[in-house]
């Protein structure tokens, strides 16, 4: 296939009603709702699509272990990007 197909899953704090309300760490408040995957400044750690896609086989095919050690040093630059 042309593509590579990713199955992402989520796991969130249990609520009492979906969309209750929740105040952030700016003191905002907002609406929760569990699984909006709207948050991937905090689970991407830096990764972009450009990056993810120019280390997809390596990312993929590592034990789960070291996708986070090896994210790091992909966006600090310490592995060499692939020119696309």
């Amino acid at each position: 296939i042309d593509f590579t197909p990713l199955i992402l899953l989520t796991a969130s704090a249990p609520l009492h009603w979906r969309g209750e309300r929740r105040v952030g760490i700016n003191g905002q408040s907002f609406a929760y709702i569990p699984g909006a995957g709207d948050d991937e400044e905090s689970w991407a750690r830096g990764l972009t699509p450009q990056l993810f896609d120019a280390h997809v086989d390596a990312l993929l095919g590592m034990p789960e272990r070291d996708v986070a050690s090896f994210i790091t040093r992909i966006v600090n630059g310490t592995i060499a990007t692939p020119a696309m």
